[in-house]
């Protein structure tokens, strides 16, 4: 019984030590590499967003652009200010002939899917959302 304790214990520090190895070149010998390759290309260097970042930019992706002035006479974006890290603005800009029904539909909408998309990653409970509504101004010509 000894044998077998003794043996499975040595076969587990071998797999350990392979696999923790293998962990361990990947995270520390490949680190340098980035670096070096970052300090030639800046667009490589290694960035971790905040939890308010992430959201914005993947909400942005999936709402922001839907609306064109040229057809629904209106925009909608999903932005960060750079000072207030729990908000998430909804931000909308419409031309004097907007179709107002629509574009409040389309707010309410978006509110909605950040209010899940927080929720889905548990962050509802800080997760603020304000919105920045204004007409724009006509072109002097």
């Amino acid at each position: 019984m000894k044998r077998k304790k003794y043996l499975l214990f040595i076969i587990l520090t071998i797999v350990s030590g392979l696999v923790g190895g293998a962990i361990s070149n990947y995270l520390f010998m490949a680190r340098p590499a980035v670096a070096q390759e970052s300090d030639l290309f800046p667009g490589l260097t290694p960035y971790i967003p905040t939890r308010i970042e992430w959201l914005t930019l993947e909400l942005q992706a999936a709402l922001g652009g839907e609306y064109s002035l040229f057809t629904e006479k209106f925009t909608l974006d999903i932005v960060k200010p750079g000072n207030e890290s729990e908000t998430i603005f909804i931000w909308v800009r419409y031309t004097p002939n907007v179709h107002r029904e629509v574009m409040n539909m389309a707010i309410d909408s978006a509110k909605e899917v950040i209010r899940i998309r927080a929720e889905g990653y548990g962050w509802d409970s800080w997760v603020k959302i304000r919105e920045n509504v204004k007409m724009m101004k006509p072109k002097e010509e």
